[in-house]
């Protein structure tokens, strides 16, 4: 019986806590309280408490061995090797802090970087431990003499018994600086909890020495749930079932969302939605009573603009109270886009015989109506207008999601008749004479050039020109013109020269020759 009784008590102790759990790839939940990200703000960062890490701290990066800091960017420090770090590794975190640590310089002692005790842990309920590190030793200062960071991620029990344990080996440096998570996700550090195991510690411990390198990041020290593969789809055929789907504000549409998990302990559900990134929400029964179902019947009735994102949590039987229990879905996305505004202007006049052609602006597309136009066109282009052309358009902007604007704009366009100007023939003048010219057909008149006529905005002014001069009038009626030109051709006024004076003797004769000038003579 007392054999009996050890064989028992043993297999309990194992059954409490079960330290080499088989760990495979799936879904997870979201990181437990106690998992780290450094949070926001201005540098230097807050301290860490002495019980997280055995290092010194210190408020900026001129680090010496055996220190770290708490900062959002690693810009100028030990130039002479280190990259230039200009963020954090978790996503959309302005201002994130990492913990950025000069490990130490002699060999024999081995520091905890980072201790951490979880608490409020889920019994019979698998875990991860994992974090993001970056060497800061740039590629180009690499060599053998150079250090990389080798660090031991382990979960213990309170009382320090090893329940998990993960060596990364060395780390190798990089042209630029680059977060990569440890331990690797192909070969995640998990361990699952016994029917009373609630608390357990985490630990990141250095390998190396320091002296001439060990330096490094840590970021998004996590430890979370995992669970089977779980997953969550759209069932209508717009698209792809885990693709985002959009629609337009002021829409109303019904989606089925279609969970799965494929594990008999996984079987209580529970939907979530995030709006806007103001985190996440479990969907009350209330609102929705498919809410703790596996298929989410979901009403999107006109929200506003913004993403929407809905996913599925999944625990086991009595435990999906505990947000520490859970594993979720890859979130499904709903976008509520925009209408597009659309502008023009409101209206516009041409002339005949020229092309028709409105611009608008706003949205991916348009589509225009009116006389003589098919449905819906892409363009208002219509080549050698008439005044039948003319008359109200309407527009409206379309976006890149098929969203129309609210209204479509209407565009008063008006095709003017051309101008037929016409100017009367005219006869050459003499040297010093004048002539009328006269042309008709518009309202206004422009004669160029203005040299020689006694007006240059009448539709008969009097010509003088000195010379020989064409003329061209501009004849106007609203916004349209024709030009036409006329020739003022001047003659020369005759003129007789002779030779001069000549002298002859009494009863002589004489040749008088004289010649004339002008035109036509």
């Amino acid at each position: 019986m007392r054999t009996l009784y050890l064989i028992i008590l043993y297999v309990g102790i194992l059954a409490n806590i079960r330290v080499k759990a088989q760990c495979t790839t799936g879904s997870f939940g979201d990181p437990v309280t106690g998992s780290e990200s450094f949070g926001s703000g201005s540098n230097p960062g807050a301290k860490l408490s002495t019980e997280q890490s055995n290092l010194v701290y210190k408020t900026n990066c001129n680090l010496n061995d055996t220190e770290y800091t708490i900062l959002n960017s690693v810009i100028g420090c030990h130039t002479e090797g280190w990259h230039n770090v200009l963020q954090d590794h978790t996503p959309d975190d302005v201002n994130g802090y990492m913990m950025v640590i000069n490990a130490t310089d002699q060999s024999s002692i081995s520091g905890t970087f980072y201790y951490k005790k979880i608490d409020d842990l889920c019994p019979n309920t698998t875990y991860s431990f994992s974090a993001y590190v970056l060497d800061l030793i740039r590629k180009d200062v690499d060599g053998p003499n150079a250090r990389h960071p080798n660090l031991t991620f382990s979960i213990e029990t309170t009382s320090g018994a090893i329940l998990g344990q993960s060596v990364t080996g060395l780390l190798e440096s990089t042209v630029t600086p680059e977060f990569h998570q440890y331990p690797k996700p192909e070969n995640p550090l998990c361990f699952t909890t016994g029917n009373t195991t609630t608390e357990i510690i985490l630990k990141i411990t250095n390998n190396a020495p320091g002296g001439n390198g060990n330096d490094l990041i840590l970021d998004d020290i996590t430890f979370r749930a995992m669970g089977p593969p779980t997953t969550a789809e759209f069932s209508d055929p717009s698209g792809p079932p885990d693709s985002p789907r959009n629609i337009c504000i002021g829409n109303s549409i019904i989606y089925q969302l279609n969970g799965n998990v494929d594990d008999p302990d996984y079987q209580n559900y529970q939907w979530q939605v995030n709006a806007n990134n103001t985190g996440w929400v479990d969907i009350s029964t209330t609102d929705n009573t498919t809410a703790t179902s596996k298929i989410l019947s979901l009403v999107v009735n006109a929200p506003p603009v913004g993403k929407y994102q809905y996913r599925l949590a999944v625990a086991k039987a009595g435990q999906m109270a505990s947000v520490n229990c859970r594993i979720y879905s890859t979130p499904l996305t709903i976008n509520v886009n925009p209408l597009p505004v659309i502008n023009v202007d409101p209206e516009i006049e041409f002339c005949e015989g020229e092309t028709v052609t409105v611009t608008a602006s706003g949205g991916a597309r348009h589509e225009w109506n009116g006389p003589g136009l098919p449905p819906n066109s892409p363009a208002l282009n219509i080549p050698n207008a008439t005044p039948a052309n003319s008359g109200t358009y309407t527009v409206r902007a379309v976006s890149s999601f098929g969203c129309k604007s609210l209204y479509a704009a209407p565009v008063k366009v008006t095709v003017h008749p051309k101008v037929n100007a016409t100017i009367n023939a005219i006869n050459p003048i003499c040297e010093g004479g004048s002539v009328q010219l006269s042309a008709s057909g518009g309202s206004i008149y422009k004669w160029t050039p203005a040299t020689g006529l006694d007006h240059d905005d009448i539709p008969n002014p009097t010509a003088t020109p000195a010379v020989t001069t064409t003329y061209s009038v501009t004849v106007t009626e609203g916004i349209c013109s024709e030009v036409k030109p006329i020739t003022v051709t001047v003659y020369k006024n005759p003129k007789a020269n002779t030779p001069g004076d000549k002298e002859i003797f009494e009863d002589e004769s004489v040749l008088l020759d004289a010649h004339p000038e002008g035109d036509n003579v």
